[in-house]
């Protein structure tokens, strides 16, 4: 009951006010000049009074450009999941093909701000929304500058990830054996899943023995931790000697 009492109160208090403002503001032209400047001051204050400015969501500000140069070469690591060196090297790959996409005009702004951003969300479980909280970006940019990294990385992906050739698998031989005392090996394999959102056709394929949605990952590495194969076709349900004897066909 005293719902319905206040609310109309609020609204004829508030239906007042508005009037008021233009009263006054129509007794200020009427004895004013005709000079234009005064009378247009005189609109855009009543219409800040009537329609306020959009507030500003806010976010970290200066992580990139104060916090990050900063970092030790480990904090970076740990942080980022690579090295400075490798990030650097990256940015020379993927900054020059990132900005031959389309930007509606404009030049992309911070390129290397938002690369160290796709990054982030590939080394850790955070959120669209939480990254650009703390790199200053919104989330439309970043979904956008994502999925066009994503497409640079998997077009490069052939000239950085390769087998290595005769020459170099002898290299690979004598470091496996200098590491770990191990001969004739070219390389150290493993697998992992990586989680997907169930598809809609044939979604129980994709169930690992862990229950979950994914894809199943196969990588060869070298003693220096270079990845030099890398395989992921198979939905979750597939066990790992497919994966190996049907990769192995195919290098």
């Amino acid at each position: 009951m005293e719902d319905q009492v206040l609310v109309p109160l609020l609204i004829t208090q508030a239906s007042q006010q508005f009037l008021s403002i233009i009263e006054q503001t129509a007794l200020e032209l009427s004895d004013s000049s005709d000079d234009e400047t005064q009378i247009i001051s005189i609109l855009n204050t009543l219409t800040q009074s009537t329609y306020p400015r959009e507030r500003e969501v806010p976010r970290c500000e200066n992580y990139y450009e104060r916090t990050v140069p900063r970092y030790l070469p480990s904090e970076f690591q740990s942080h980022f999941r690579m090295t400075p060196d490798a990030f650097n090297a990256l940015s020379g790959y993927v900054i020059p093909r990132l900005r031959l996409f389309p930007h509606q005009g404009r030049p992309l702004a911070n390129p290397e701000k938002k690369l160290l951003a796709v990054v982030w969300l590939l080394a850790t479980p955070d959120s669209y929304r939480s990254v650009g909280e703390k790199f200053d970006l919104g989330k439309g940019s970043i979904s956008d500058v994502f999925m066009r990294v994503i497409k640079i990385l998997t077009d490069l992906a052939a000239i950085v990830i390769k087998w290595p050739s005769q020459e170099n698998c002898a290299i690979i031989m004598d470091k496996f054996a200098a590491f770990g005392g191990m001969t004739h090996v070219i390389g150290a394999i493993d697998g992992t899943y990586v989680p997907i959102k169930a598809p809609k056709e044939n979604s129980h394929v994709y169930v690992t023995r862990k229950h979950n949605y994914a894809m199943t990952l196969q990588a060869i590495a070298e003693p220096s931790l270079k990845f030099t194969d890398a395989f992921c076709a198979y939905p979750g349900s597939t066990k790992n000697p497919r994966n190996i004897s049907d990769r192995i066909l195919n290098i």
